[in-house]
């Protein structure tokens, strides 16, 4: 305890961000008292484990049992939230988690040589955008994406830190973990043993690992992710042992073990392994369905760095209305055209090897960046924004770490917070200001907030478009 707290000392700027993450996630966070945007999907699926009623979803499990199990913590009712009424103490899990993000990201930004001003300022980016804030506000699953993602590649890159080679497979364990629970939760979870996989054959390339050590590790990796994945399968069948919605996706042989199907057999049972393939027959299906569909919020993928389509969560009033409430997922054009711009200096960075980028980690960042983003283009079903909040943290990471060392963002010792000029200095404290301005300015778009209508089509001309 000691040492964290001597750790928190050192690191103020740390304890102040995550401060500020945890207060904005969890600001108001029972308003509006409404099931919002997605959330009518998860609260029918809490319902659902709370009652024992068999479903299916697109997704792996994971989320909705977080979700399920936080509902069961506050005492809701499983009928009620069956018939999707609010949940709104739920939310509060998934605020914490997106507020995790914060430390998590900016160690990580450390752990790869980044120094104090850069990586607090990467952090500071995603404590003041707007995406980020909003889709952790409610009872959804990406926050905990995020979180399961960044810390499996952090806890990856401690692994191999010379300080931590006395705790190696304890880092290696979490890492698995973490990585195993994103992939339980979303299969765009996989982004982060791709990563990570990535970060290995850099190793190897540069001969710092063996390929049997590689193949060691990453025989072990995969063991243990897979058991979160299969673990989390089969609290889901364990949770649902009753008829449902979900029967008409599943085989008979399934549904022969489920109370009160039609075709019930007292007593009959189904392997794990055939539960699990025939759950990810009808997943796909599912998938293969909503291909077909469209949704008016979706946006190309080649829109989302600009953050052009942002979702309305919530809109009780219209812009009909002399005074109006909106809850609106987009980006803080400060943060997303910051990290457009800081990609672009630390690519010219690392094509004329500028002395002082740290080559390797942006070279992981840039796999990290095409690995989440990339594979959307090949993907032909409606997609949305936070499709691309992955992306953006890596990009954010790639900024920072890349255009850092070239504006003078660091000193000759990292653990040191200095800037190398008092111009370096103002041109931080000066994007700093302007990302928390543009933040409080559009806030009220984020949390619901009355405005007049004139002070709503500012902000939407701000937000660039208009719902």
């Amino acid at each position: 305890m000691r040492a964290l707290v001597d750790a928190l000392r050192r690191r103020p700027e740390l304890v102040v961000l995550t401060a500020l993450a945890l207060v904005t996630r969890l600001w108001s966070i029972t308003y509006p008292p409404v099931v919002v945007w997605d959330e009518h999907h998860y609260t029918y699926f809490m319902g659902a484990y709370l009652n024992g009623t068999y479903i299916v979803d697109v997704h792996p499990p994971l989320g909705r049992l977080i979700l399920a199990a936080t509902a069961k913590l506050f005492g809701y009712n499983g009928m009620a939230l069956w018939e999707r009424n609010a949940a709104p103490l739920v939310r509060i899990v998934p605020a914490i988690f997106g507020a995790l993000i914060v430390p998590v990201v900016y160690a990580l930004a450390r752990a790869l040589g980044g120094s104090r001003p850069v990586a607090a300022i990467v952090a500071a980016a995603l404590v003041f955008d707007h995406a980020l804030l909003v889709e952790s506000r409610f009872a959804l699953t990406d926050s905990a994406l995020l979180l399961a993602v960044f810390t499996a590649l952090l806890c990856d890159v401690l692994s191999d830190a010379p300080e931590q080679q006395h705790r190696r497979w304890l880092w290696l364990l979490a890492a698995a973990i973490a990585a195993g629970a994103a992939v339980s939760i979303k299969w765009t979870g996989l982004s982060a043993l791709g990563v990570i996989g990535a970060r290995r054959l850099f190793l190897l390339a540069a001969r710092e690992r063996s390929l049997g050590s590689v193949l060691r590790d990453g025989v072990g990796f995969a063991l243990v992710a897979a058991a979160v994945y299969v673990g989390s399968f089969w609290m889901h069948f364990a949770l649902l042992p009753d008829s449902g919605p979900g029967d008409g996706w599943m085989r008979a042989a399934f549904t022969k073990t489920l109370e009160g199907s039609v075709n019930h057999v007292h007593g009959a049972k189904l392997a794990l392994w055939r539960e699990v393939a025939d759950i990810h027959k009808a997943m796909s299906d599912m998938n293969a369905a909503i291909g077909k569909q469209e949704s008016a919020p979706s946006s190309p993928w080649y829109s989302w760095p600009i953050a052009k389509h942002s979702i309305v969560m919530w809109a009780p009033s219209g812009l009909a209305a002399a005074r109006q409430r909106w809850i609106l997922m987009f980006g803080n054009p400060v943060v997303w055209f910051g990290a457009l711009a800081g990609m672009a200096v630390a690519g010219w960075a690392l094509f004329r090897r500028v002395a002082g980028v740290p080559v390797r980690a942006l070279l992981l960042l840039s796999a990290g960046y095409v690995i989440n983003y990339a594979p959307f283009a090949l993907i032909h079903r409606p997609m949305y924004l936070y499709h691309y909040l992955m992306p953006l943290v890596f990009s954010l990471l790639i900024a920072g770490l890349g255009a850092g060392p070239l504006v003078g963002w660091e000193s000759a010792d990292s653990a040191a917070w200095a800037f190398r000029s008092k111009l370096s200095a103002r041109g931080y404290w000066g994007l700093v200001g302007m990302m928390a301005v543009v933040f409080l300015y559009l806030a009220p778009m984020a949390y619901g907030g009355e405005l007049s209508a004139s002070s709503v089509k500012q902000r939407l001309w701000v937000i660039e478009r208009q719902p």
